[in-house]
């Protein structure tokens, strides 16, 4: 059994695209779908992935884990200056 991974998304998906997301993500992997809104420092402190963009960019300080983080949109304006 692989290492289980905390994967926060908040892109909002329709039931059946999430669906579809938890099939390829595998069993055991721990998906949370939720609004950029709702993230917390909490829920994010111990995630490996954010899938979507915080409200703020300054957020992705409170993940001290992370592993991955895949912003929808092209550009990486505001996420990657030191700190």
């Amino acid at each position: 059994m692989g290492i289980k991974m905390k994967i926060i998304i908040t892109p909002p998906f329709t039931e059946e695209q999430a669906a579809l997301i938890r099939r390829g993500a595998g069993e055991g992997e721990n998906l949370i779908f939720c609004g950029k809104e709702e993230l917390t420092e909490e829920l994010l402190a111990d995630a490996d992935v954010l899938l979507g963009n915080p409200e703020r960019p300054e957020q992705i300080r409170w993940a001290k884990h992370l592993k991955w983080l895949q912003l929808n949109n092209a550009g990486t304006e505001g996420y990657c200056v030191p700190g």
